[in-house]
């Protein structure tokens, strides 16, 4: 397979995605686009991946790649491929077919369960349990899905976690990439810090948060292999 990956920012790589699809033999070509990288042409692709950031989907002004990059990720959609969106891809999809993104009450940061529902048969999501730990961290929640949307998951602070449009595009707002040191590494980043304890209450609690993420890592690695598979099958 020939895979497309959209990445918004130096800190959010494909991560275990990138390792399940070497293991697999497929290629991957990444657009940072944060760096300036222009989109290629489609026609060379078989599946689109589209990262999370800590930019704000609608911060048009600040970030001008986000308008062509919505505008890319419905023609993506509209020609049928496999798509899949993490985080702001989840919300990127949203918004890129006519949905509405706004800021939570409460921001989700936490290693807390996603509990999934009527994806029996589903091509992708089958390949999950129907419920299990994974590791949030978003302030902004798809409130408007697009029209023809199914909500197909949901955490106890966020009731789209997961969202089906059409027969080949997923969104899924938490991070299944993540592998051992990732959310470490994120936290190299002084404004990730700052971020976590403003939204927990403390940077003690920060830390707890990525201690308990590194406890999940070899989970969510399994369970990114599986949907990876699953992914790919669909190319």
């Amino acid at each position: 397979m020939r895979l497309l990956v959209f990445q918004h920012s130096a800190g959010e790589p494909p991560a275990a995605f990138g390792a399940h699809a070497l293991a697999a033999g497929d290629s991957v070509e990444i657009v940072r686009l944060f760096a300036g990288d222009t989109i290629p042409s489609f026609e060379a692709f078989d599946a689109l991946l589209v990262m999370g950031g800590p930019m704000d989907v609608w911060e048009e002004t600040a970030h001008p790649w986000l308008a062509g990059e919505k505008t890319a990720i419905g023609d993506w959609v509209q020609s049928g491929n496999p798509f899949l969106g993490i985080c702001l891809g989840h919300q990127l999809l949203a918004e890129a077919l006519g949905g509405k993104c706004a800021p939570m009450a409460k921001p989700e940061i936490a290693v807390s369960d996603v509990s999934l529902a009527n994806v029996i048969g589903d091509p992708l999501l089958s390949a999950l349990p129907s419920r299990f730990a994974a590791l949030h961290w978003h302030g902004v929640e798809v409130v408007l899905p697009p029209t023809g949307a199914t909500i197909l998951g949901a955490s106890e602070n966020c009731a789209n976690q997961v969202m089906r449009v059409g027969p080949k595009a997923w969104g899924v707002q938490f991070h299944p990439e993540l592998e051992p040191g990732t959310v470490t590494q994120w936290m190299r980043d002084p404004a990730n810090v700052a971020c976590a304890s403003e939204w927990l209450g403390s940077e003690q609690a920060a830390w707890d948060f990525v201690r308990a993420a590194e406890a999940q890592a070899s989970h969510f690695v399994a369970r990114s292999a599986a949907l990876y598979a699953a992914f790919r099958a669909l190319a």
